[in-house]
């Protein structure tokens, strides 16, 4: 009889390759911690955007990007069997050129406690993609000691990178080998030790970086060391940013995607911030703002290019807009949403509760044909769109 009853037992649906059941856990997972961790990370990267800005008006440097990044649902969820939850947050710090590039690493590694320093490494790809990235966790403890000695630092400063005959080797390829037979220990500083050996690293500009770093603690003093997630840092300069967003080392041309399903999906209305795509910000005007939507899926996708346009002049929207559905379930969203609500206004919810609103998100992203409840989108004033 208990075979019987085991024959006939449904199997469990599955959800990007997993029982639903775990995925449901694995969503409530990502809520708890991005509820508890965001008001930490805005901190961080407002105390960051306001170091920036005091570099550019002392003019230490100029023309600095920054941008950051909440991962979406899926795109968390999808690895989370194989790789831990520390890319959820995300900083992408661009400047004009790799001096510059490198003394934003020397203000941002002397913030983080050595936890993850094991999987920082350089790339210098032969695609042209040329990037160091770490993944990090800041330390609240600091003192102007930290920058004793710091030539010393910078000229014996060492990371990894993969040796020249492994850049072009498959994930697959790769995995066959040993880290040591993989990668060779690089400086991590190279442009500043030039500028160290040659007598041109000015006490000037180590003593703003010194500054730069007092300013972003001094943004974080009312926030508990826990709530401060650990983030993924990516350093690049302008012309490797291009290059990957246009040239041959984008994702587009080693990550193939289904350009012509992301279409149907974007004319469709079924991208959905927060749930298939993330939620990006950037410095504008010496300001954090929460990306559109259309620039964002257009950065991720530059082959959407034509189609947003068509669809912009049309002055249709094929957007969905859910910003607020999140923002109430995270409430530390809330100001960058309302900001943006002239330029994209948003579907608002009569729901207030936000493990309601949670649930419903949730449908939608285990069942894409569920119809999330919509009222009429609003802007920041409230008025109907």
């Amino acid at each position: 009889m208990n075979e019987f009853k085991q024959e006939l037992k449904v199997p469990e649906k599955e959800v990007y390759g997993k029982p639903e059941s775990k995925f449901r856990q694995e969503m409530d997972v990502y809520r708890d911690l991005v509820e508890t961790s965001l008001p930490g990370f805005f901190s961080f990267m407002e105390g960051l955007n306001k170091a920036l800005n005091m570099l550019e008006d002392e003019f230490i440097m100029s023309n600095l990007e920054f941008r950051a990044r909440l991962k979406d649902t899926i795109g968390t969820l999808k690895t989370s069997d194989h790789k831990p939850l520390d890319d959820i947050f995300g900083f992408e710090i661009i400047t004009p050129n790799e001096a510059d590039k490198e003394l934003i690493m020397l203000l941002i590694n002397k913030m983080l406690d050595d936890k993850y320093c094991s999987r920082a490494k350089k790339h210098n790809k032969t695609n042209g993609y040329k990037a160091y990235h770490r993944v990090g966790s800041l330390k609240k403890e600091h003192t102007d000691s930290d920058f004793d000695n710091i030539e010393e630092y910078i000229l014996n400063a060492t990371t990894i990178e993969l040796k020249e005959e492994h850049r072009d080797k498959s994930r697959e390829e790769q995995k066959s080998l040993t880290k040591e037979e993989l990668f060779e220990e690089v400086y991590l500083y190279p442009e500043l030790r030039k500028l160290i050996q040659e007598g041109n690293l000015s006490k000037t500009t180590i003593d703003a970086i010194i500054r730069a770093r007092e300013t972003v603690y001094a943004n974080l003093t009312d926030i508990p060391e826990a709530d401060i997630p650990v983030i993924e840092l990516q350093f690049k300069t302008k012309e490797v940013a291009e290059e990957a967003k246009f040239g041959t080392a984008s994702h587009n041309y080693y990550k193939p995607v289904d350009q012509e399903k992301i279409k149907k999906d974007y004319v469709d209305g079924k991208l959905i911030r927060g749930i298939h795509y993330p939620f990006k910000f950037q410095r504008m005007d010496g300001r954090m703002v929460l990306q559109t939507s259309n620039l964002t899926l257009f950065e991720m996708f530059p082959f959407l290019k034509d189609t947003i346009i068509k669809y912009k002049m049309e002055n249709s929207k094929p957007i969905s807009s859910y910003n607020m559905h999140f923002a109430i379930v995270f409430p530390a969203l809330k100001p960058y949403v309302r900001e943006l609500a002239k330029k994209e206004p948003y579907h608002v919810t009569k729901n207030t509760n936000k493990y309601s609103v949670w649930e419903i998100l949730k449908s939608k992203i285990i069942n894409p044909d569920y119809k999330i409840p919509k009222y009429p989108k609003r802007d920041k004033e409230g008025e109907e769109k």
